[in-house]
């Protein structure tokens, strides 16, 4: 399974998605994709901060479409497996002085507790060492 971060979901859910990102989608099995309830939740709070209207509409009809057919609702949990990976995770990057964005963690948590294959993200720097093999869907192939 490929773990999408937030930002790839959010480029896909665009009216025009970046073309190597759409290229990079084009290239691998909707069935071997997921995310996280954390970025469910960023993707959400991002909607809620928007004023009510058409545009807040429109991005949320979006988003819900994405979570519907690129992700197929393969939403994995934050539970006590990725607790503990996140508890590894978080210690010892701030021992290493490289401390990262809590929610950054724990999406590299739930991606090490369920086995993920790698994580897609345009925010490569942050989920470096994290024993997961990272995919920057914007880089050309």
């Amino acid at each position: 399974m490929i773990l999408l971060d937030t930002n790839v979901l959010s480029e896909l859910a665009r009216a025009v998605p970046e073309p190597n990102v759409l290229a990079w989608a084009g290239t691998v099995t909707v069935a071997d994709l997921c995310t996280t309830t954390i970025t469910e939740a960023e993707l959400r709070f991002g909607l809620a901060l928007l004023p009510t209207g058409k545009r807040q509409a429109q991005l949320t009809q979006a988003v819900e479409m994405v979570l519907a057919t690129v992700v197929q609702h393969r939403v994995l949990p934050f539970d006590r497996t990725a607790a503990q990976a996140y508890a590894d995770l978080a210690s010892a990057r701030r021992r290493r002085g490289r401390p990262v964005d809590t929610a950054d963690l724990q999406i590299q948590a739930i991606g090490l507790a369920h086995s993920v294959t790698a994580i897609a993200t345009r925010n490569t720097s942050d989920f470096a060492d994290c024993g997961i093999p990272i995919v920057n869907p914007w880089q050309a192939p």
